[in-house]
């Protein structure tokens, strides 16, 4: 047409030669591109810059909803804000996160995946809108069976994707945020969940002198290994972590009989990932002093 369109309206000549108005606009920080799929005359033009001036108000209030003015839109746009705020459910947020972007550990990431199944079949198709405090509440007091820690590990993946929900503005606060399991008797949870049913149970000596001889009939370097993990206390994701080397970053420092804790080897399905030792403590330096340790790790 030869005319100087406004701010935020452009024009596209489509395959068939005719030209079609788009608009153009930032929305929480991504510039995006929405054909209306009208024709490039005065009166669209008209239509379309009444149409961004609304868009850009709304922006600013924060009241702007993408699938109200690109109901079938199929740009970038529509995947990340095509969603009617109303009609995102709590299977949507599970269905969107990726746990290893928000967990560093894989393992950790991992329990919340597997944990995240619980609240995603219990509360499923519910608009994460109409989730309330009670709703959380009557969701573990169904879980009266469990201990306290098994609800916490439940609950923890649920709260994780309402605090991205805020983030994203879909809510206007977490739910689980109002939840306390409580520790005095007025709390969610019976005194009863609230007691551990673990009971720490380490092997005693004749056990562990039946375990080394039983490994040493297979493999002396088993015995060894065994041993060395029995006084040292390292757990078995550490001791798969320990590097045999020789350079400035050695696991194991001979001379001075110490072993630097540095990293874990876990097993996720069939594949062996090094990371971080689980807490701050655990990275730590052990003494090997006892029972020959040294001497027993030198043979490996």
């Amino acid at each position: 047409m030869g005319t100087k369109l406004p701010r935020g309206i452009n024009a596209r000549k489509s395959s068939s030669g005719i030209e079609t108005i788009y608009l153009t606009f930032t929305y929480r920080g991504i510039f995006f591109r929405e054909s209306l799929g009208i024709p490039l005359n005065e009166k669209n033009i008209r239509y379309a810059e009444e149409l961004i001036t609304d868009i850009r108000f709304r922006i600013k209030r924060g009241t702007f909803e993408f699938n109200e003015f690109f109901p079938d839109s199929r740009s970038r746009a529509a995947k990340l804000f095509g969603k009617a705020r109303s009609n995102v459910t709590i299977h949507d947020l599970f269905k969107e996160v990726n746990w290893p972007d928000i967990v560093p550990k894989l393992t950790t990431a991992d329990t919340y995946r597997k944990d995240a199944k619980w609240a995603d079949e219990w509360f499923n198709d519910m608009p994460v809108t109409e989730l309330s405090v009670k709703d959380v509440r009557d969701w573990i007091k169904s879980m009266d069976h469990l201990s306290r820690k098994t609800i916490s590990n439940r609950l923890i993946p649920l709260k994780t994707v309402l605090a991205l929900a805020v983030d994203d503005e879909l809510i206007p606060a977490n739910p689980c945020n109002g939840i306390s399991l409580g520790t005095s008797s007025k709390g969610l949870i019976s005194r009863k969940q609230r007691e551990s049913k673990y009971k720490i149970d380490p092997f005693d000596i004749d056990e562990i002198e039946a375990i080394l001889n039983a490994a040493e009939t297979y493999d002396i370097q088993a015995k060894n290994y065994f041993q060395a993990m029995f006084y040292t206390g390292m757990r078995p994701s550490e001791s798969k972590g320990l590097h045999w080397c020789t350079d400035s970053i050695d696991n194991i420092d001979f001379e001075n009989g110490l072993l630097h804790n540095k990293s874990t080897l876990v097993s996720l399905g069939n594949k062996n990932f090094e990371q971080q030792p689980k807490t701050k403590k655990s990275n730590r330096v052990i003494e090997l002093t006892p029972n020959g340790i040294i001497d027993r790790l030198m043979t490996f």
